[in-house]
């Protein structure tokens, strides 16, 4: 059933669900910006606060998606890629969503204060773990 570099079913469907979640963080991040230009000033005194709690989402986003991550064991050599993704998907789909939760909340801390550290490191961070541990990623 499976040629050697042909894509199964599941790998297209989580494909598309990565390609969403990309999307939304990119397209919610926007608006978050545009709304900001169009909004009240940010709120006072919350720059330490949001910094801390970005560093504690930050942390627990290294610790969980690393224990996470090692129980994604790539697919051997000639293995049923379906079957494979029918089993680790939903293991997947947690990493993706702690990252894409990081970069959400870095967007909403950046609404808050206007804080350009707590974007970068937050959105920054959460997109570029999303986009590293991409469907191709997973599976080599």
């Amino acid at each position: 059933m499976n040629q050697p570099g042909a894509r199964s079913p599941a790998e297209r469907a989580y494909g598309v669900v990565h390609t969403g979640l990309v999307a939304g963080v990119v397209i919610f991040g926007l608006l978050a910006v545009l709304l900001a230009q169009r909004s009240a000033p940010p709120l006072v005194g919350l720059r330490l606060p949001l910094r801390v709690a970005g560093l504690l989402e930050l942390a627990f986003l290294i610790v969980a998606g690393t224990l996470v991550r090692r129980t994604v064991v790539p697919p051997a050599r000639g293995a049923d890629r379906h079957a494979w993704w029918m089993t680790t998907g939903p293991r997947v789909i947690l990493l993706w969503a702690l990252a894409e939760g990081t970069a959400l909340l870095g967007c909403v801390f950046w609404y808050l204060s206007r804080d350009p550290v707590l974007f970068a490191a937050l959105t920054g961070v959460g997109l570029a773990v999303l986009v590293w541990s991409g469907p191709g990623r997973m599976t080599e």
